[in-house]
């Protein structure tokens, strides 16, 4: 378009802005209306010389610093700005579509801004394709990285890998919600979008991953999600836990509907609990095969399950029972002497058969009179069910003390022996009948 006869439109061109300045023989340093982007987009002339740039004169923002002498006292001094930015106003347009179709930005010329593919705009730098504008998108070509310290959107697709990495400790990934409201959030949805899913899919696997001596990656840990039952309805998943032990990353824990296992693979690997004061208060020996309880000792003969107690009875007993109101224990005592005992009741042991035979040697309570000294003993016996439903049902309660005395009057032999501690009191037989009866009949024979 012609502009012949016309006014310049000022939102299209813009002349040269010059600045005077007049020296006073001392000063060396000028302030500028205006900011130019380097030395040479300024012409400096000195008494109508022409000064060159970084050597007569040097530019900081928008400071104008004369190098060398300074300024004579009334000399002039015009600096012009030949390079800015072009303004262009509403009803303007900068229209690039041309045989290059691009803007260089460099003085090599590969580092470009070009839309040479209709509705596309392509970014090139050091001649590589790095990012690219379509409609609605905004595409980073294989190779590029975004590198941002604070990035906001509503929603972001990727269809390829994407990798968060930083170069210390700080958090790498971090999900926030803002949401004041009682529901849960933020939430990190891991989501296996198949077209045929099936029982046995891995949906998903989050991997610990690092290094070894050897400069090789390793995963020492994962955990793992699969479909163990995809059926509509029926639907049934599992969660494992898997750890690196000896070169092999084994299952250690697996979650499923129904059960959770310890080491369902059946490889040699405890299962341990700690208390306040115990290390080992529950132990599962993978080698040996063996339960332990507030021990971890090598126990190859002494059955299954084993349970350490510090006393024979009480608090510190290997084995304490409950059921309601009624309390009873299974303990060792210092020596080894096992003892079990019951709180609130006798203690039996019952066959098959549903017979009970009281253990504790002090049941009377079929006995008239009770026990027939003190410390006698008895033998009790009854037969019901499971759960002690003795009604109706036969009973035998002996005094055994009684037994073993009538049978010492018998034969005149001693049979109990009683006394403090372990001494024996000196006690003896006073009566046998035995030989009674052999010296009456003998009497007799001589009559």
């Amino acid at each position: 378009m012609s502009y012949i006869g016309q006014t310049l439109p000022a939102d299209t061109f813009q002349g040269f802005t010059t600045d005077s300045f007049t020296g006073d023989g001392s000063a060396t340093t000028f302030t500028l209306s205006k900011t130019p982007f380097n030395e040479s987009a300024l012409l400096v002339v000195i008494n109508n010389v022409v000064q060159k740039p970084t050597t007569n004169f040097t530019v900081s923002g928008t400071t104008l610093t004369i190098v060398g002498t300074a300024v004579a006292s009334s000399d002039v001094i015009y600096a012009t700005h030949i390079g800015g930015a072009l303004p262009i106003g509403q009803a303007a347009s900068l229209d690039l579509n041309g045989a290059s179709d691009q803007l260089i930005l460099d003085a090599d010329g590969d580092t470009t801004i070009s839309a040479d593919t209709d509705d596309q705009i392509d970014i090139k730098i050091a001649g590589a394709d790095d990012f690219q504008f379509t409609a609605n998108t905004f595409t980073a070509q294989s190779g590029s990285t975004i590198a941002a310290q604070a990035l906001t959107a509503t929603t972001g697709t990727f269809t390829s890998n994407v990798t968060i990495s930083t170069a210390d400790n700080t958090d790498t990934l971090t999900l926030t919600s803002t949401d004041a409201d009682s529901s849960g959030g933020p939430i990190l949805d891991i989501y296996r979008n198949s077209s045929s899913p099936a029982d046995n899919d891995t949906i998903g696997k989050i991997v610990y991953r690092g290094r070894n001596d050897n400069s090789q990656d390793v995963d020492y840990a994962m955990i793992e999600v699969n479909i163990v039952d995809a059926s509509d309805g029926t639907e049934d998943g599992n969660l494992i836990f898997r750890c690196m032990n000896g070169g092999s990353l084994n299952q250690m824990v697996k979650i499923t509907g129904p059960e959770t296992v310890v080491n369902d693979a059946s490889i040699d690997h405890d299962f341990r609990v700690e208390s306040d004061g115990n290390a080992n208060m529950f132990v599962v020996d993978g080698s040996t095969n063996k339960v332990h309880v507030g021990c971890n000792a090598d126990t190859a003969d002494k059955g299954i399950f084993i349970v350490e107690g510090a006393g024979t009875t009480g608090s510190s007993a290997c084995y304490g029972l409950i059921r309601s109101s009624h309390e009873g224990t299974i303990g060792l005592s210092s020596i080894g002497g096992l003892t079990l005992k019951s709180f609130s009741n006798e203690v039996y042991a019952q066959d098959s058969a549903g017979n009970s035979t009281t253990l504790s040697p002090h049941n009377f309570e079929m006995i008239p009179d009770g026990a027939s000294e003190e410390l006698a003993w008895a033998y009790y016996s009854r037969r019901g069910d499971n759960e002690e439903d003795y009604d109706n049902t036969k009973y035998v309660n002996v005094d055994m003390a009684k037994v073993v005395r009538s049978v010492e009057n018998i034969t005149g032999e001693k049979f109990i022996y009683t006394g403090t501690g372990k001494t024996d009191d000196g006690s003896t037989v006073t009566e046998n009948k035995l030989k009674a009866l052999e010296d009456r009949i003998k009497a007799l024979e001589d009559a």
